[in-house]
């Protein structure tokens, strides 16, 4: 985002660089960023939030590298189903000894 403002020449607010930190942050992470401009759309980000609670599910698995290096592991979940929207975090850092 701030690469995209710069290459036009202009300079983005803080309040714009600080929602992008936390969408990134939220996709990062397997979550969403939600950005009421009132407190009349906070019905519509509860009622978006619940559903996603009421949608989740847990899984575990065991990664085929097993080195202790502290690397980035990727994660990529698909679903089989064409209608199945799967939001995961993008990955973790293997613990490092």
């Amino acid at each position: 985002m701030r690469s995209l403002a710069n290459r036009r020449g202009t300079t983005l607010s803080p309040s714009c660089r600080l929602r992008g930190t936390l969408k990134q942050l939220a996709d990062d992470t397997g979550g969403r960023a939600f950005f009421p401009k009132n407190a009349s759309d906070l019905k519509g980000v509860y009622d978006a939030i619940a559903t996603d609670l009421r949608s989740q599910y847990f899984m575990t698995y065991s990664p085929r590298n097993q080195s202790l290096d502290g690397k980035w592991r990727a994660i990529k979940l698909e679903c089989r189903t064409p209608d199945v929207h799967v939001k995961t975090r993008r990955g973790y850092y293997a613990v490092k000894h």
